[in-house]
Protein backbone atom coordinates (compact mmCIF):
# COMPACT_ATOMS: atom_id res chain seq x y z
CA UNK A 1 0.00 0.00 0.00
CA UNK A 2 1.47 3.34 -1.02
CA UNK A 3 1.87 6.37 1.26
CA UNK A 4 -0.84 8.22 -0.66
CA UNK A 5 -3.30 5.38 -0.14
CA UNK A 6 -2.40 5.13 3.55
CA UNK A 7 -3.00 8.88 3.90
CA UNK A 8 -6.43 8.57 2.26
CA UNK A 9 -7.35 5.70 4.59
CA UNK A 10 -6.19 7.66 7.65
CA UNK A 11 -8.31 10.65 6.57
CA UNK A 12 -11.32 8.37 6.09
CA UNK A 13 -10.83 6.81 9.54
CA UNK A 14 -10.41 10.29 11.10
CA UNK A 15 -13.71 11.40 9.56
CA UNK A 16 -15.39 8.24 10.86
CA UNK A 17 -14.05 8.96 14.37
CA UNK A 18 -15.26 12.56 14.26
CA UNK A 19 -18.69 11.45 13.02
CA UNK A 20 -18.95 8.87 15.82
CA UNK A 21 -17.90 11.46 18.43
CA UNK A 22 -20.46 13.98 17.17
CA UNK A 23 -23.12 11.27 17.22
CA UNK A 24 -22.27 10.53 20.87
CA UNK A 25 -22.57 14.22 21.78
CA UNK A 26 -25.90 14.50 19.95
CA UNK A 27 -27.34 11.39 21.63
CA UNK A 28 -26.28 12.55 25.09
CA UNK A 29 -27.67 16.02 24.37
CA UNK A 30 -30.99 14.52 23.32
CA UNK A 31 -31.07 12.44 26.51
CA UNK A 32 -30.58 15.63 28.59
CA UNK A 33 -33.39 17.44 26.74
CA UNK A 34 -35.78 14.49 27.01
CA UNK A 35 -34.97 14.04 30.70
CA UNK A 36 -35.57 17.75 31.43
CA UNK A 37 -38.84 17.83 29.52
CA UNK A 38 -40.11 14.69 31.21
CA UNK A 39 -39.26 15.79 34.76
CA UNK A 40 -40.58 19.32 34.21
CA UNK A 41 -43.89 17.78 33.20
CA UNK A 42 -43.95 15.51 36.27
CA UNK A 43 -43.01 18.40 38.57
CA UNK A 44 -45.80 20.58 37.16
CA UNK A 45 -48.45 17.90 37.63
CA UNK A 46 -47.20 17.15 41.13
CA UNK A 47 -47.25 20.85 42.09
CA UNK A 48 -50.87 21.21 40.99
CA UNK A 49 -51.86 18.25 43.14
CA UNK A 50 -49.85 19.48 46.14
CA UNK A 51 -51.47 22.90 45.83
CA UNK A 52 -54.88 21.31 46.29
CA UNK A 53 -53.62 19.37 49.34
CA UNK A 54 -52.17 22.52 50.88
CA UNK A 55 -55.50 24.22 50.35
CA UNK A 56 -57.14 21.36 52.30
CA UNK A 57 -54.36 21.65 54.90
CA UNK A 58 -53.62 17.94 54.55
CA UNK A 59 -49.87 18.22 55.11
CA UNK A 60 -49.42 14.55 55.90
CA UNK A 61 -50.66 13.69 52.40
CA UNK A 62 -48.41 16.45 50.98
CA UNK A 63 -45.31 14.64 52.31
CA UNK A 64 -46.43 11.25 51.02
CA UNK A 65 -47.27 12.63 47.58
CA UNK A 66 -43.91 14.39 47.27
CA UNK A 67 -42.15 11.18 48.32
CA UNK A 68 -43.91 9.32 45.49
CA UNK A 69 -43.00 12.11 43.09
CA UNK A 70 -39.31 11.93 44.08
CA UNK A 71 -39.20 8.29 43.01
CA UNK A 72 -39.89 9.36 39.40
CA UNK A 73 -36.32 10.58 38.95
CA UNK A 74 -35.77 13.48 41.33
CA UNK A 75 -32.77 13.37 43.69
CA UNK A 76 -34.19 15.94 46.17
CA UNK A 77 -37.42 17.90 46.82
CA UNK A 78 -37.57 20.95 49.11
CA UNK A 79 -40.93 22.26 50.39
CA UNK A 80 -40.40 25.84 51.55
CA UNK A 81 -43.04 27.99 53.24
CA UNK A 82 -43.14 31.41 54.86
CA UNK A 83 -44.19 29.42 57.91
CA UNK A 84 -40.93 27.70 58.72
CA UNK A 85 -42.71 25.02 60.73
CA UNK A 86 -44.09 23.66 57.47
CA UNK A 87 -40.67 23.34 55.75
CA UNK A 88 -39.29 19.88 54.97
CA UNK A 89 -36.80 18.18 52.62
CA UNK A 90 -36.99 14.79 50.91
CA UNK A 91 -34.97 12.82 51.59
CA UNK A 92 -34.23 14.33 54.96
CA UNK A 93 -30.61 13.07 54.96
CA UNK A 94 -29.57 15.33 52.06
CA UNK A 95 -30.37 18.59 53.84
CA UNK A 96 -27.45 20.88 54.21
CA UNK A 97 -25.55 19.39 51.27
CA UNK A 98 -22.69 21.66 50.17
CA UNK A 99 -22.47 23.04 46.67
CA UNK A 100 -19.65 22.15 44.23
CA UNK A 101 -18.80 22.83 40.60
CA UNK A 102 -19.61 19.27 39.50
CA UNK A 103 -22.89 19.33 41.47
CA UNK A 104 -23.85 22.65 39.90
CA UNK A 105 -22.94 21.29 36.44
CA UNK A 106 -24.78 17.98 36.71
CA UNK A 107 -27.73 18.92 38.95
CA UNK A 108 -30.66 21.12 37.90
CA UNK A 109 -33.58 22.56 39.85
CA UNK A 110 -37.24 23.26 39.09
CA UNK A 111 -38.89 25.72 41.48
CA UNK A 112 -42.71 26.02 41.37
CA UNK A 113 -45.16 27.96 43.55
CA UNK A 114 -47.80 26.10 45.56
CA UNK A 115 -49.72 29.19 46.75
CA UNK A 116 -53.54 29.15 46.94
CA UNK A 117 -56.09 31.86 47.16
CA UNK A 118 -57.37 30.51 50.45
CA UNK A 119 -53.92 30.34 51.87
CA UNK A 120 -52.80 33.81 50.86
CA UNK A 121 -51.23 34.38 54.27
CA UNK A 122 -48.58 31.83 53.38
CA UNK A 123 -46.08 31.71 50.50
CA UNK A 124 -45.20 28.06 49.62
CA UNK A 125 -42.71 26.87 46.95
CA UNK A 126 -41.55 23.42 45.91
CA UNK A 127 -38.03 22.94 44.51
CA UNK A 128 -37.43 19.73 42.52
CA UNK A 129 -33.76 18.80 42.04
CA UNK A 130 -32.70 16.21 39.47
CA UNK A 131 -29.63 14.85 37.63
CA UNK A 132 -29.33 16.24 34.11
CA UNK A 133 -27.42 13.11 33.00
CA UNK A 134 -29.91 10.59 34.42
CA UNK A 135 -30.61 9.15 30.94
CA UNK A 136 -27.01 9.53 29.67
CA UNK A 137 -26.02 5.85 30.35
CA UNK A 138 -28.95 4.69 28.23
CA UNK A 139 -27.90 7.15 25.51
CA UNK A 140 -24.37 5.72 25.55
CA UNK A 141 -25.75 2.17 25.21
CA UNK A 142 -27.89 3.25 22.25
CA UNK A 143 -24.85 4.95 20.68
CA UNK A 144 -22.74 1.80 21.11
CA UNK A 145 -25.45 -0.30 19.45
CA UNK A 146 -25.57 2.13 16.53
CA UNK A 147 -21.78 1.97 16.20
CA UNK A 148 -21.82 -1.84 16.24
CA UNK A 149 -24.55 -1.91 13.59
CA UNK A 150 -22.59 0.53 11.42
CA UNK A 151 -19.26 -1.36 11.61
CA UNK A 152 -20.00 -3.73 8.66
CA UNK A 153 -21.19 -0.78 6.57
CA UNK A 154 -18.09 1.21 7.54
CA UNK A 155 -15.83 -1.68 6.61
CA UNK A 156 -17.61 -2.06 3.29
CA UNK A 157 -17.20 1.66 2.56
CA UNK A 158 -13.53 1.47 3.57
CA UNK A 159 -12.96 -1.52 1.29
CA UNK A 160 -14.68 0.22 -1.62
CA UNK A 161 -12.54 3.30 -0.99
CA UNK A 162 -9.37 1.20 -1.02
CA UNK A 163 -10.43 -0.58 -4.22
CA UNK A 164 -11.29 2.70 -5.93
CA UNK A 165 -8.02 4.34 -4.89
CA UNK A 166 -5.98 1.28 -5.95
CA UNK A 167 -7.79 1.21 -9.28
CA UNK A 168 -7.06 4.88 -9.88
CA UNK A 169 -3.41 4.51 -8.88
CA UNK A 170 -2.94 1.42 -11.05
CA UNK A 171 -4.56 3.23 -13.94
CA UNK A 172 -2.21 6.18 -13.53
CA UNK A 173 0.78 3.84 -13.18
CA UNK A 174 -0.25 1.83 -16.24
CA UNK A 175 -0.66 5.00 -18.28
CA UNK A 176 2.77 6.25 -17.21
CA UNK A 177 4.35 2.92 -18.14
CA UNK A 178 2.54 2.90 -21.48
CA UNK A 179 3.86 6.39 -22.24
CA UNK A 180 7.41 5.31 -21.40
CA UNK A 181 7.02 2.13 -23.48
CA UNK A 182 5.86 4.12 -26.52
CA UNK A 183 8.76 6.55 -26.17
CA UNK A 184 11.35 3.78 -25.81
CA UNK A 185 9.85 1.87 -28.72
CA UNK A 186 9.94 4.95 -30.94
CA UNK A 187 13.50 5.93 -30.00
CA UNK A 188 14.96 2.43 -30.47
CA UNK A 189 13.57 1.72 -33.93
CA UNK A 190 16.04 3.87 -35.88
CA UNK A 191 19.31 2.76 -34.18
CA UNK A 192 18.10 -0.83 -34.28
CA UNK A 193 17.54 -0.63 -38.03
CA UNK A 194 21.12 0.66 -38.43
CA UNK A 195 22.53 -2.17 -36.29
CA UNK A 196 20.74 -4.79 -38.39
CA UNK A 197 22.88 -3.81 -41.41
CA UNK A 198 26.19 -4.47 -39.64
CA UNK A 199 26.29 -8.34 -39.47
CA UNK A 200 25.94 -8.71 -43.25
CA UNK A 201 29.10 -6.59 -43.74
CA UNK A 202 31.27 -8.59 -41.35
CA UNK A 203 33.75 -11.11 -42.91
CA UNK A 204 33.54 -14.85 -42.32
CA UNK A 205 36.66 -14.66 -40.13
CA UNK A 206 34.58 -13.14 -37.34
CA UNK A 207 31.71 -15.61 -37.60
CA UNK A 208 31.35 -15.93 -33.82
CA UNK A 209 31.13 -12.15 -33.41
CA UNK A 210 28.58 -11.97 -36.20
CA UNK A 211 26.42 -14.60 -34.51
CA UNK A 212 26.68 -12.74 -31.21
CA UNK A 213 25.59 -9.47 -32.83
CA UNK A 214 22.72 -11.20 -34.66
CA UNK A 215 21.60 -12.84 -31.43
CA UNK A 216 21.75 -9.54 -29.53
CA UNK A 217 19.86 -7.69 -32.26
CA UNK A 218 17.21 -10.41 -32.28
CA UNK A 219 16.75 -10.10 -28.53
CA UNK A 220 16.55 -6.30 -28.66
CA UNK A 221 14.05 -6.55 -31.52
CA UNK A 222 11.90 -8.93 -29.44
CA UNK A 223 11.91 -6.48 -26.55
CA UNK A 224 11.01 -3.55 -28.79
CA UNK A 225 8.24 -5.53 -30.48
CA UNK A 226 6.83 -6.43 -27.09
CA UNK A 227 6.43 -2.74 -26.26
CA UNK A 228 3.20 -2.56 -28.17
CA UNK A 229 1.24 0.65 -27.81
CA UNK A 230 -1.81 -1.24 -26.60
CA UNK A 231 0.08 -2.88 -23.76
CA UNK A 232 1.95 -1.88 -20.65
CA UNK A 233 5.06 -3.75 -19.38
CA UNK A 234 3.09 -5.69 -16.78
CA UNK A 235 0.81 -7.11 -19.46
CA UNK A 236 3.73 -8.42 -21.51
CA UNK A 237 4.33 -11.16 -18.97
CA UNK A 238 0.75 -12.45 -19.33
CA UNK A 239 1.37 -14.49 -22.48
CA UNK A 240 -0.42 -17.71 -23.24
CA UNK A 241 1.31 -20.97 -22.37
CA UNK A 242 4.15 -21.52 -24.80
CA UNK A 243 6.74 -24.21 -25.48
CA UNK A 244 9.72 -23.38 -23.31
CA UNK A 245 12.07 -25.82 -25.07
CA UNK A 246 12.70 -23.49 -28.02
CA UNK A 247 13.31 -20.59 -25.62
CA UNK A 248 15.93 -22.60 -23.73
CA UNK A 249 17.67 -23.74 -26.91
CA UNK A 250 17.81 -20.18 -28.23
CA UNK A 251 19.10 -18.93 -24.86
CA UNK A 252 21.87 -21.55 -24.82
CA UNK A 253 22.94 -20.62 -28.35
CA UNK A 254 23.12 -16.95 -27.39
CA UNK A 255 24.98 -17.68 -24.17
CA UNK A 256 27.51 -20.06 -25.75
CA UNK A 257 28.96 -17.37 -28.03
CA UNK A 258 29.58 -15.05 -25.08
CA UNK A 259 31.50 -17.51 -22.85
CA UNK A 260 35.29 -16.86 -22.72
CA UNK A 261 37.51 -19.69 -24.00
CA UNK A 262 39.03 -20.16 -20.54
CA UNK A 263 35.65 -21.39 -19.27
CA UNK A 264 34.16 -24.73 -20.26
CA UNK A 265 30.44 -24.38 -20.95
CA UNK A 266 28.16 -27.42 -21.04
CA UNK A 267 24.41 -27.87 -21.01
CA UNK A 268 21.84 -30.65 -20.90
CA UNK A 269 18.11 -30.41 -21.55
CA UNK A 270 15.67 -33.27 -21.03
CA UNK A 271 14.01 -34.16 -24.34
CA UNK A 272 10.59 -34.36 -22.68
CA UNK A 273 10.71 -30.62 -21.92
CA UNK A 274 9.78 -30.12 -25.57
CA UNK A 275 6.19 -30.95 -24.59
CA UNK A 276 6.03 -28.60 -21.60
CA UNK A 277 3.82 -25.51 -21.93
CA UNK A 278 4.86 -22.81 -19.47
CA UNK A 279 3.78 -19.20 -18.97
CA UNK A 280 6.84 -17.11 -19.77
CA UNK A 281 8.08 -14.30 -21.97
CA UNK A 282 10.76 -15.83 -24.23
CA UNK A 283 13.04 -12.80 -24.61
CA UNK A 284 12.84 -12.06 -20.87
CA UNK A 285 13.72 -15.63 -19.89
CA UNK A 286 16.65 -15.61 -22.32
CA UNK A 287 17.85 -12.28 -20.95
CA UNK A 288 17.69 -13.30 -17.29
CA UNK A 289 19.48 -16.62 -17.99
CA UNK A 290 22.20 -14.67 -19.83
CA UNK A 291 22.51 -12.31 -16.86
CA UNK A 292 22.89 -15.18 -14.39
CA UNK A 293 25.57 -16.78 -16.58
CA UNK A 294 27.30 -13.39 -16.84
CA UNK A 295 27.49 -13.30 -13.05
CA UNK A 296 28.99 -16.79 -13.11
CA UNK A 297 31.62 -15.71 -15.64
CA UNK A 298 32.57 -12.76 -13.41
CA UNK A 299 32.91 -15.11 -10.44
CA UNK A 300 35.50 -17.29 -12.24
CA UNK A 301 38.91 -15.58 -12.16
CA UNK A 302 40.83 -18.21 -14.17
CA UNK A 303 39.80 -21.47 -15.78
CA UNK A 304 36.50 -22.90 -14.74
CA UNK A 305 33.23 -24.47 -15.76
CA UNK A 306 29.59 -23.41 -16.13
CA UNK A 307 26.83 -25.99 -16.55
CA UNK A 308 23.18 -25.42 -17.34
CA UNK A 309 20.77 -28.32 -16.87
CA UNK A 310 17.02 -28.32 -17.52
CA UNK A 311 15.05 -31.18 -16.02
CA UNK A 312 11.44 -32.24 -16.49
CA UNK A 313 10.34 -33.28 -13.00
CA UNK A 314 6.65 -33.74 -13.71
CA UNK A 315 4.74 -30.73 -12.39
CA UNK A 316 7.51 -28.27 -13.18
CA UNK A 317 10.68 -27.64 -15.15
CA UNK A 318 13.79 -27.15 -13.08
CA UNK A 319 16.67 -25.12 -14.53
CA UNK A 320 19.99 -25.09 -12.69
CA UNK A 321 23.03 -22.91 -13.45
CA UNK A 322 26.21 -24.21 -11.77
CA UNK A 323 29.60 -22.54 -11.81
CA UNK A 324 33.01 -23.28 -10.29
CA UNK A 325 33.57 -19.66 -9.28
CA UNK A 326 34.55 -18.00 -6.04
CA UNK A 327 31.15 -18.57 -4.45
CA UNK A 328 29.08 -16.28 -2.25
CA UNK A 329 29.61 -15.79 1.47
CA UNK A 330 26.77 -16.88 3.81
CA UNK A 331 26.33 -13.25 4.99
CA UNK A 332 25.67 -11.98 1.47
CA UNK A 333 23.73 -14.94 0.00
CA UNK A 334 20.31 -14.07 1.54
CA UNK A 335 20.50 -10.53 0.03
CA UNK A 336 21.46 -11.24 -3.59
CA UNK A 337 17.85 -10.94 -4.81
CA UNK A 338 17.27 -7.60 -3.08
CA UNK A 339 16.74 -4.55 -5.25
CA UNK A 340 19.90 -2.46 -5.59
CA UNK A 341 22.16 -4.98 -3.83
CA UNK A 342 25.45 -5.68 -5.60
CA UNK A 343 28.66 -7.27 -4.39
CA UNK A 344 31.99 -7.87 -6.11
CA UNK A 345 31.04 -5.95 -9.30
CA UNK A 346 32.17 -2.31 -9.34
CA UNK A 347 29.72 -1.47 -12.14
CA UNK A 348 26.90 -3.67 -10.85
CA UNK A 349 23.49 -2.05 -10.44
CA UNK A 350 21.96 -4.71 -8.22
CA UNK A 351 18.93 -4.92 -10.51
CA UNK A 352 19.63 -8.12 -12.52
CA UNK A 353 18.84 -10.82 -9.95
CA UNK A 354 16.04 -8.77 -8.41
CA UNK A 355 14.50 -8.41 -11.88
CA UNK A 356 14.94 -12.15 -12.51
CA UNK A 357 13.18 -13.00 -9.24
CA UNK A 358 10.29 -10.63 -10.01
CA UNK A 359 9.80 -12.07 -13.52
CA UNK A 360 10.01 -15.72 -12.44
CA UNK A 361 7.58 -15.20 -9.57
CA UNK A 362 5.22 -13.40 -11.96
CA UNK A 363 5.23 -16.56 -14.07
CA UNK A 364 4.34 -18.58 -10.96
CA UNK A 365 7.86 -19.93 -10.43
CA UNK A 366 10.61 -19.70 -7.84
CA UNK A 367 14.32 -18.88 -7.87
CA UNK A 368 16.90 -19.67 -5.21
CA UNK A 369 20.66 -19.88 -4.84
CA UNK A 370 23.11 -22.02 -2.88
CA UNK A 371 26.84 -21.52 -2.66
CA UNK A 372 30.03 -22.93 -1.18
CA UNK A 373 32.50 -20.05 -0.72
CA UNK A 374 35.62 -20.57 -2.78
CA UNK A 375 34.16 -23.52 -4.72
CA UNK A 376 30.83 -23.10 -6.49
CA UNK A 377 27.44 -21.45 -6.80
CA UNK A 378 24.15 -22.91 -8.01
CA UNK A 379 21.13 -20.89 -9.08
CA UNK A 380 17.94 -22.94 -9.26
CA UNK A 381 14.85 -21.87 -11.20
CA UNK A 382 11.54 -23.72 -10.99
CA UNK A 383 8.70 -22.97 -13.42
CA UNK A 384 5.31 -24.72 -13.18
CA UNK A 385 4.13 -26.68 -16.21
CA UNK A 386 0.68 -25.34 -17.08
CA UNK A 387 -0.10 -27.99 -19.68
CA UNK A 388 1.45 -30.38 -22.18
CA UNK A 389 1.39 -30.24 -25.98
CA UNK A 390 -1.48 -32.17 -27.56
CA UNK A 391 0.97 -34.62 -29.19
CA UNK A 392 2.55 -35.50 -25.81
CA UNK A 393 2.29 -39.04 -24.41
CA UNK A 394 3.49 -39.77 -20.86
CA UNK A 395 3.54 -43.53 -21.52
CA UNK A 396 2.92 -46.13 -24.25
CA UNK A 397 -0.16 -48.26 -23.57
CA UNK A 398 -1.08 -51.39 -25.55
CA UNK A 399 -3.70 -54.07 -25.13
CA UNK A 400 -2.58 -57.71 -25.28
CA UNK A 401 -4.26 -58.25 -28.63
CA UNK A 402 -3.01 -54.99 -30.20
CA UNK A 403 -0.70 -55.02 -33.22
CA UNK A 404 2.48 -52.92 -33.32
CA UNK A 405 4.08 -51.90 -36.62
CA UNK A 406 7.50 -50.30 -36.08
CA UNK A 407 9.27 -48.46 -38.92
CA UNK A 408 12.94 -47.52 -38.57
CA UNK A 409 15.78 -47.91 -41.02
CA UNK A 410 18.38 -48.45 -38.25
CA UNK A 411 18.88 -51.91 -36.83
CA UNK A 412 20.04 -50.45 -33.51
CA UNK A 413 16.59 -48.89 -33.15
CA UNK A 414 14.97 -52.28 -33.86
CA UNK A 415 17.15 -53.82 -31.17
CA UNK A 416 16.16 -51.16 -28.63
CA UNK A 417 12.48 -51.63 -29.43
CA UNK A 418 12.79 -55.41 -29.06
CA UNK A 419 14.52 -55.04 -25.71
CA UNK A 420 11.88 -52.66 -24.35
CA UNK A 421 8.95 -54.75 -25.65
CA UNK A 422 10.46 -57.95 -24.33
CA UNK A 423 10.62 -56.36 -20.86
CA UNK A 424 6.81 -56.07 -20.81
CA UNK A 425 6.03 -59.26 -22.73
CA UNK A 426 4.79 -57.51 -25.88
CA UNK A 427 7.51 -58.51 -28.36
CA UNK A 428 5.28 -61.07 -30.12
CA UNK A 429 2.81 -58.31 -30.93
CA UNK A 430 5.40 -56.28 -32.85
CA UNK A 431 6.25 -56.34 -36.57
CA UNK A 432 9.30 -54.45 -37.84
CA UNK A 433 9.94 -52.65 -41.12
CA UNK A 434 12.87 -50.65 -42.54
CA UNK A 435 11.11 -48.90 -45.44
CA UNK A 436 7.72 -47.70 -46.58
CA UNK A 437 7.51 -50.62 -48.98
CA UNK A 438 7.86 -53.08 -46.11
CA UNK A 439 5.15 -51.24 -44.20
CA UNK A 440 2.77 -51.58 -47.16
CA UNK A 441 3.59 -55.28 -47.35
CA UNK A 442 2.81 -55.73 -43.63
CA UNK A 443 -0.49 -53.91 -44.04
CA UNK A 444 -1.54 -56.23 -46.88
CA UNK A 445 -0.89 -59.29 -44.73
CA UNK A 446 -3.77 -60.76 -42.69
CA UNK A 447 -3.83 -59.20 -39.22
CA UNK A 448 -2.51 -61.69 -36.64
CA UNK A 449 -4.76 -60.18 -33.97
CA UNK A 450 -8.12 -58.41 -33.84
CA UNK A 451 -6.86 -55.57 -31.72
CA UNK A 452 -5.96 -52.01 -32.59
CA UNK A 453 -2.93 -51.18 -34.75
CA UNK A 454 -0.22 -48.90 -33.31
CA UNK A 455 2.09 -47.31 -35.87
CA UNK A 456 5.46 -46.27 -34.41
CA UNK A 457 7.48 -44.66 -37.21
CA UNK A 458 10.82 -42.90 -37.36
CA UNK A 459 10.94 -39.62 -39.29
CA UNK A 460 14.10 -40.26 -41.35
CA UNK A 461 13.89 -43.37 -43.50
CA UNK A 462 15.63 -44.29 -46.73
CA UNK A 463 12.82 -43.07 -48.89
CA UNK A 464 11.64 -40.02 -50.78
CA UNK A 465 9.02 -39.50 -48.11
CA UNK A 466 9.32 -39.16 -44.33
CA UNK A 467 7.77 -41.34 -41.68
CA UNK A 468 5.39 -38.49 -40.89
CA UNK A 469 4.25 -38.39 -44.52
CA UNK A 470 3.42 -42.10 -44.32
CA UNK A 471 1.57 -41.64 -41.02
CA UNK A 472 -0.54 -38.91 -42.62
CA UNK A 473 -1.72 -41.41 -45.24
CA UNK A 474 -2.70 -44.08 -42.72
CA UNK A 475 -6.29 -44.43 -41.46
CA UNK A 476 -7.26 -42.70 -38.23
CA UNK A 477 -8.50 -46.00 -36.83
CA UNK A 478 -4.94 -46.86 -35.85
CA UNK A 479 -2.93 -45.01 -33.26
CA UNK A 480 -0.02 -43.13 -34.84
CA UNK A 481 3.29 -42.20 -33.22
CA UNK A 482 6.31 -40.38 -34.63
CA UNK A 483 9.48 -41.55 -32.84
CA UNK A 484 12.25 -39.21 -33.90
CA UNK A 485 15.32 -37.28 -32.94
CA UNK A 486 13.91 -34.29 -34.85
CA UNK A 487 11.46 -33.49 -32.06
CA UNK A 488 13.14 -30.09 -31.69
CA UNK A 489 11.92 -29.05 -35.14
CA UNK A 490 8.95 -26.77 -34.54
CA UNK A 491 7.60 -27.52 -38.02
CA UNK A 492 7.41 -31.24 -37.25
CA UNK A 493 5.72 -30.55 -33.90
CA UNK A 494 3.15 -28.34 -35.63
CA UNK A 495 2.41 -31.05 -38.20
CA UNK A 496 1.96 -33.66 -35.45
CA UNK A 497 -0.45 -31.40 -33.62
CA UNK A 498 -2.53 -30.74 -36.73
CA UNK A 499 -2.52 -34.41 -37.85
CA UNK A 500 -3.28 -35.87 -34.42
CA UNK A 501 0.02 -37.78 -34.40
CA UNK A 502 1.73 -38.45 -31.06
CA UNK A 503 5.38 -37.39 -30.88
CA UNK A 504 7.98 -39.30 -28.91
CA UNK A 505 11.57 -37.98 -28.73
CA UNK A 506 13.83 -40.85 -29.67
CA UNK A 507 15.98 -40.26 -26.62
CA UNK A 508 12.94 -41.00 -24.44
CA UNK A 509 12.51 -44.47 -25.96
CA UNK A 510 14.92 -45.98 -23.45
CA UNK A 511 13.07 -44.40 -20.49
CA UNK A 512 9.38 -44.12 -21.37
CA UNK A 513 7.04 -46.39 -19.48
CA UNK A 514 5.39 -49.14 -21.56
CA UNK A 515 2.19 -50.60 -20.20
CA UNK A 516 0.41 -53.70 -21.53
CA UNK A 517 -3.20 -53.83 -20.42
Amino acid sequence: MTNELRQKIRQFEAKQTIAASLALIVVIGLSVVINSYQLNSIAGEATKFITRLVQAEDFREVGLSLEDTRLNGFTRIDFTSSDRSRNFTLPASVSGRSNSFWRDLVKNKITLSADTELGADYHDTITFEYNRLRLAPYAVIIWMLLVLVSIPQTRYMKQKLIEQLEKEMKGAEAQAKADIAREVRHNLRTPLAALMRIPARLPDSVKADRELILSSISQINSIVSALDETKVPNDIAKNESSEIYDTLIQALREISVTIPKRIRFTYDIDDSIVSALIHHVPHELRALLANIVSNSVDAISGRGQITIAARDIGPEVQISIDDSGSGISPEILPRIFEYGFSSGKPTGSGIGLHHAKARIERWGGQISATSTPGQSTTVLIRLPIEDRASWYIPRLKFAKDDRLIILDDQQSAHSLWKMRLEEVGALEQAQFASSDAEVEKLLRMPAPTAGRIHYLFDYDIKSSVSGLDILDRLPDSGRRYLVTGHFDDSEIRTRCRKSGVYLLPKGELARIQIVVL
